[in-house]
């Protein structure tokens, strides 16, 4: 079976995450940065990054665009952030909507915790290719999206509030 792992970082969180997740499935993390396109098909693809100011990087969109299900047999997704797994939503919906199979399993560590769980990424790697789910959606991934989606809301209004309040002063 090959294996590929390809990670958009910034911050360096989420390719140290990559390369544990590399290290359990015994192949090397490469930055999409370094290669953007895959080079040959690989039968499991582990691909993921982080959320910028709550939005997917567009490298990482881009590259996900470019992906074909010939390149392909099935994507493992993985996300580090604070408490965003949006990431790993746009991703499944990018990916399926080009015919490619997304496993409904994800990793996904938080940005202060990336120390403690690369063990759990390690294993992750491991694990992660023989997984054949490859169900619709991921609903925790769901719930923690709306729960973002509702205190970005919440922030947007007191702040509006805020800014009426001021400027009635």
């Amino acid at each position: 079976m090959e294996i590929a792992v390809r990670y958009f970082s910034v911050l360096g969180n989420t390719k140290a995450i990559a390369e544990e997740i590399a290290a359990g499935a015994g192949v090397k993390a490469v930055s999409i940065v370094d290669e953007p396109e895959l080079s040959e098909h690989v039968d499991v693809l582990f691909l993921g990054g982080a959320p910028y100011a709550n939005i997917m990087a567009p490298e990482l969109r881009e590259y996900a665009e470019r992906l074909t299900p010939d390149k392909v047999g099935r994507v493992v997704l993985f996300s580090t952030s604070n408490w965003s797994r949006r990431v790993v939503l746009a991703l499944r919906k990018i990916l399926k909507a080009k015919g490619i199979p997304v496993t409904s399993n994800h990793f996904w560590a938080h940005m202060t915790q990336i120390g403690p769980s690369k063990p759990s990424a390690r294993v992750f790697g491991e694990v992660g290719p023989k997984v054949g789910d490859t169900a619709v959606a991921d609903r925790q991934a769901i719930v923690a999206e709306a729960i973002s989606s509702v205190v970005i809301v919440s922030a947007l209004v007191a702040l509006g509030v805020v800014i009426t309040k001021r400027v009635r002063s």
